[in-house]
């Protein structure tokens, strides 16, 4: 029997639905615990600052944590001393310690064991996001500073859990951002819904606050039962997410940056001039706040980081082409030792594929490199796994076999890999996608004797030289392709 992949989830509830549920299962998440246990006193009228804090001190760490936090200038603006919860609490307020304290917890959880890099950078925008709305609302005459500081802070907790989870989903997304699809477009088409959406059903659930309630629904924003002042504390939720995303994808001088604040400014009736030295201040003051938070290698990151955030704008290219991408035979023989690992410890598929391409792209230097699967009845081919400067919309994209001589359906006959030189034929409606212009690596991979789909890989963004050392590269890495397939194959055999 042929062996083709395939994924079928047959469910009533929405994927949004899906994932909430998934994340709320107290045996995937260890601080769904501590949210359901300071929600249960926090949202009892009758609860007492002393109840809360017993609760809260169950956790000797998370103690320690949120006494450091209350304790600081973010926090503790009269320079009181804090030094029992109980006397946080009393500071803070209830509302602002229960979102505190699911924040510690969740940064203890994603950041467990070795965090994907996306946790991390998602992790430093939402401090920088919180950093800024607090100043925002500071700034606006807001006095509920704590609050809009914890709901900017979660904002994002559904991105962070969903990167944490390594799940297959998050290769797929993580594909799509590497062809350079926009973020929110790339989740819809990934997951069938953007990630703010998946943070606002777990909020609701976990009963995170009316203001990042508010923040994460807009139709609830427009009520008009809303009051001036909460429509404020949103708008600087809200603001401090938009300055902090603007400056991380386009840099802090560019047009859209300058845009975002000369808006903003406007809108709080300040300088704009004003607004930019307390946002450049606000966002040094970020990394101390994640040290303060417990987290420093996000700290690190963010400090980093600082050194460009007052670099030139990013101008886009006036040359269509891509700085060639070196080789690296260090990374190469990094990543086939990865997948020999990943193999051993039963990693998913996914896992491994997204492994292959990596050697490809990074390993090898290619522009972009795809993996398509053959339909059960031969007739079609679909992108399944892409990697590189690929268009947003190509992965899960289908092509036919449509004429005699098909490039891709003699390269699966051959049973080959070939070097091919398309030129115009790439032009033709049906390669357009498929082939680059110039010169471009095929190999079918093929398990015990059948063709089962098409390894791929171009240097056409940077119109590099495919040599012989690419080509000898990217036949081995669709050797341990068809390995890795070979092997879950007969593990599922032996299952059944």
């Amino acid at each position: 029997m042929a062996f083709y992949l395939t994924q079928s989830i047959e469910t009533s509830s929405s994927p949004v639905e899906v994932w909430r549920d998934k994340l709320s299962s107290s045996d995937t998440l260890v601080f769904t615990r501590t949210v359901s246990d300071v929600n249960l006193v926090a949202l009892d009228d009758l609860t007492s600052a002393s109840d809360l804090s017993k609760v809260v001190g169950h956790d000797v760490s998370m103690a320690a944590r949120l006494l450091r936090i209350a304790g600081s200038a973010l926090f503790n603006r009269q320079g009181r001393t804090v030094n029992t919860i109980n006397a946080a609490i009393v500071r803070i307020g209830f509302d602002s310690i229960r979102e505190l304290a699911v924040s510690l917890a969740l940064i203890e959880q994603v950041l467990e064991g070795q965090p994907h890099d996306k946790v991390t950078q998602t992790m430093s925008r939402a401090f920088h996001a919180a950093t800024q709305a607090k100043s925002l609302a500071a700034l606006s005459g807001n006095d509920r500073l704590e609050e809009v500081f914890a709901a900017a802070l979660l904002l994002e907790l559904g991105a962070m859990l969903f990167w944490a989870q390594g799940s297959e989903d998050a290769v797929v997304l993580e594909a799509l951002l590497a062809s350079g699809a926009p973020e929110a477009e790339a989740e819809v088409q990934a997951l069938g819904f953007p990630l703010l959406d998946l943070s606002a059903a777990l909020a609701e659930e976990w009963h995170l606050g009316e203001l990042l309630n508010v923040a994460l629904n807009p139709e609830k924003f427009q009520s008009p039962r809303q009051s001036a002042a909460q429509a404020t504390q949103v708008r600087c939720v809200l603001w401090g997410h938009d300055i902090a995303r603007t400056a991380q994808l386009h840099g802090w001088e560019s047009k859209e940056f300058r845009g975002l604040l000369k808006e903003i400014a406007a809108d709080i009736e300040l300088d704009e001039s004003t607004l930019d030295e307390q946002v450049q201040e606000n966002f040094r003051e970020t990394a101390d706040i994640a040290n303060r938070y417990g987290v420093p290698h996000v700290a690190k990151a963010i400090s980093s980081s600082l050194a460009s955030a007052n670099a030139e704008p990013k101008e886009q290219s006036t040359s269509r082409l891509l700085p060639a991408r070196p080789p690296s035979s260090q990374s190469q023989i990094e990543i086939l030792q990865e997948i020999g690992d990943a193999l051993n410890q039963g990693r998913t598929l996914n896992d491994l594929v997204a492994l292959v391409l990596k050697g490809i792209f990074e390993g090898l230097g290619f522009d972009r490199t795809y993996f398509a699967l053959l339909s059960q009845d031969r007739t079609e081919m679909q992108c399944r796994y892409a990697l590189g400067s690929t268009p947003a919309d190509f992965l899960n994209a289908s092509r036919s076999f449509t004429s005699d001589h098909d490039v891709f359906a003699d390269a699966l006959k051959s049973g080959l890999p070939s070097l091919l030189h398309p030129q115009a034929l790439a032009l033709e409606p049906e390669y357009v996608g498929w082939l680059s212009y110039s010169e471009c690596a095929v190999m079918p991979i093929v398990v015990q004797g059948k063709a089962i789909g098409v390894l791929y890989a171009d240097k056409a963004a940077s119109e590099g030289s495919l040599d012989d050392p690419a080509y000898r590269g990217f036949q081995l890495f669709g050797q341990q392709l068809a390995t890795i397939l070979l092997t879950i194959r007969n593990s599922a055999a032996k299952r059944a």
